[in-house]
């Protein structure tokens, strides 16, 4: 998933030469940091296993803007449904030229 790569659209309204004086700043950002932010603090993540199936689900309701951001940004919600998809045996499945449409409108949902 290569989501973020060199995007500066997550950070506060500021150039990337503003950016360097904010680097340490846990403020200039709109999505969690890795090293200056508590993920658990803005977004509560359940997981739940059995055997080799894990159910992932991120709790958005709950969540601080920063965590809704983290996931509308890195599009944590295929992460959850590939989760349910692979815990249903559907992981690779080939759904059909009418299951690939109802995916898509879900998606734009």
């Amino acid at each position: 998933m290569n989501i973020k790569r060199a995007r500066w659209d997550f950070v506060h309204g500021v150039s990337a030469h503003e950016m360097e004086a904010l680097v340490d700043s846990s403020d200039a950002y709109e999505i969690i940091h890795p090293n200056l932010d508590v993920y658990a603090d803005h977004l509560s993540r359940v997981v739940a296993g059995m055997d080799n199936h894990l159910l992932v689900k991120y709790l958005t309701s709950r969540a601080t803007p920063k965590g809704r951001k983290t996931y509308e940004f890195f599009r944590l919600e295929e992460l959850e449904v590939g989760c349910l998809d692979k815990a249903q045996g559907l992981d690779g499945v080939n759904v059909g030229e009418w299951g690939q449409r109802v995916r898509e409108l879900l998606a734009d949902a």
